[in-house]
């Protein structure tokens, strides 16, 4: 050993920029890991070069509204009857976030207010449905309630055992299990195909036809 070198450490030691990189990308490796990526983050302000390695707000695309198809019915006047499209809302956002979660308590109490507190149905008699959805989108218009809303709201105005069948398909975490509905106007056809044909209808109209 030559003199001099003894107690000298001769390995390269990180500079203090190269040391405060790999710190910063170390910890933002953390960071991520208890990042939800189903909802949208924002850990630093930081903007060029000093945000690189952090998580940024993320460009989203808004959901689409996507209208089913009719359901097909043999008389014209039952048309506008099966047609989701006939209880659909005035408000036609399907976004649903946090802060709809965070508020939907008190908006589905100013919905009961309008429909009937004491109104809910339970799937019976079935062409009911038809009376059901439309005093249901009318409650909601009156409250400016949104689709992406009433999705998550339509089954606390039911009972049992409609209740329990509105509950199978809708969302769950593991998304895509099959006869899973994705949007109000998918649920609402759901219902009408459920629980009313183009025969039992006739026979309201014809029944109410002759009481007139």
């Amino acid at each position: 050993m030559r003199e001099g070198a003894q107690g000298v450490d001769l390995r390269a030691k990180p500079t203090p920029d190269s040391a405060g990189g790999k710190k910063g990308g170390g910890a933002a490796r953390d960071l991520s890991r208890g990042i939800d990526p189903g909802f949208l983050t924002q850990l630093s302000s930081a903007t060029g070069p000093e945000a690189e390695g952090w998580p940024t707000q993320a460009t989203r695309s808004p959901p689409t509204r996507v209208v089913p198809h009719k359901i097909v019915v043999n008389h014209p006047y039952h048309r506008m009857l099966f047609d989701c499209k006939t209880y659909a809302l005035d408000h036609k956002a399907v976004v649903y976030t946090r802060r709809h979660a965070y508020t939907l308590g008190r908006r589905k109490k100013e919905v009961a207010l309008s429909f009937g507190v004491h109104d809910e149905w339970d799937g019976s008699p079935p062409a009911k449905v038809l009376q059901f959805l439309h005093k249901f989108a009318k409650a909601c218009d009156a409250n400016d309630i949104s689709e992406g809303e009433a999705f998550y709201i339509l089954q606390d105005f039911t009972k049992e055992p409609l209740t329990s069948e509105v509950m199978m398909v809708m969302p769950t975490r593991r998304a895509g299990n099959p006869g899973e509905v994705t949007s109000h106007l998918k649920l609402i056809n759901w219902m009408i195909r459920r629980h009313v044909d183009e025969a039992s209808v006739a026979t309201v109209v014809d029944t109410l036809n002759v009481a007139v």
